[in-house]
């Protein structure tokens, strides 16, 4: 254990967030090879960047193209849609099928065309992605939808987790592009998508889920509603709180930025003033890392006006493609770092940080 110390703030050293991914606890308890997992998801977040860069869903593939984790093979989709297409579903729903390895969508539910106001057969992944002219994704969170979906894919794929083919789900919600919808009435509108990976024991060879099946529910926001776009994995308790939390470390790795950083924006989220984060800084390394850290009121002000609202408009900018943004606040800081998927720190991940301080 780290001896008791006095350590001024600017000598404070503050994890990176690989180590982070090495040093959560919940892996500790996987029989794994470290230097082989970390390589695979310096790999895979590679390619999560080219999927940013290049909005391809052949990259996707590529992520998918060797699945590690424990798949429990179920029924098979085709045997499936017979019984969903017979099924009450809700009046805002309906569910599609993804061909993997074609890059495309194979099965529309007729049900869109009520719901959606538009034929099964232009709800396309060229449609979902915005390669062609038209978008079904508002612009505002499509670069978020694209980084997460390759986040996703990810976590989807790793040796640590066992899912249960049309069970195990992931889910995102984002806002429709209001332009592409003139059948609809007049609204504010968000559409969640459930993605659930689907195989079939017909084909024991096979590496990786060739479809998943996606069920997705179309809701009013209200006018004033800002969604964040942010995925959200389900399974039994611990492996829904491991995954996301790995999908969290994945998105700040991906992203990169500073931890320094993000922990005085985590703490300016619940106290007003500088000297009461200082202090909420002070007691969580004391308690967690065993050192004694000072931070100044007027240490902590000069972080936030010099730096971090500079550092995290610029990091928003690269990573929405946006304009170049002016961050002239904490409180926009704040929301920056929301929409980017930073904020709030999971409380398990924030704990973790603050120990690995030295």
């Amino acid at each position: 254990m780290i001896d008791s110390r006095i350590i001024p703030s600017k000598n404070i050293c503050f994890p990176t967030w690989k180590e982070l991914v090495s040093n959560y606890p919940l892996l500790n308890q996987k029989a794994i090879n470290w230097q082989e997992f970390v390589k695979n998801i310096t790999g895979k977040l590679d390619l999560v960047q080219q999927l940013f860069d290049s909005k391809n869903p052949i990259i996707a593939l590529s992520i998918l193209s060797k699945i590690d984790a424990d798949l429990i093979r179920g029924v098979e989709y085709s045997e499936i849609i017979p019984l969903l297409e017979k099924l009450e579903i809700k009046e805002n729903e309906f569910f599609s099928v993804y061909n993997t390895a074609e890059a495309k969508i194979q099965h529309v539910d007729k049900n869109i065309a009520r719901i959606l106001k538009i034929t099964p057969q232009e709800f396309t992944i060229e449609f979902f992605l915005g390669l062609g002219q038209n978008s079904l994704i508002d612009k505002n969170d499509f670069p978020h939808v694209i980084r997460w979906a390759g986040i996703a894919y990810t976590v989807l794929t790793l040796p640590i987790f066992k899912f249960r083919v049309n069970k195990e789900h992931y889910k995102i919600k984002f806002k429709l592009n209001h332009s592409e919808f003139s059948g609809l009435t007049k609204g504010n509108y968000s559409l969640e998508k459930k993605s659930y990976l689907s195989c079939s024991d017909s084909n024991p060879n096979l590496q990786f889920p060739l479809i998943h099946l996606d069920n997705w529910t179309l809701e009013i926001l209200p006018s004033s509603a800002q969604n964040v776009v942010k995925p959200v994995f389900v399974s039994d308790a611990e492996q829904t709180e491991l995954m996301n939390n790995l999908a969290y470390l994945f998105n700040a790795a991906l992203i990169n930025f500073p931890v320094k950083y993000l922990i005085m924006l985590e703490e300016r989220q619940y106290f007003d003033r500088n000297k009461e984060v200082g202090r909420e800084m002070e007691n969580s390394i004391k308690e967690n890392a065993n050192c004694t850290a000072e931070f100044s009121d007027i240490q902590i002000g000069d972080y936030f006006k010099k730096t971090i609202r500079k550092k995290i408009a610029e990091t928003y900018t690269t990573w929405t493609g946006e304009d170049k943004k002016e961050c002239s606040s904490e409180t926009e800081a704040i929301q920056l770092a929301t929409q980017l998927g930073l904020l709030p720190i999971p409380s398990s991940i924030k704990k973790l940080i603050y120990s690995r301080v030295s």
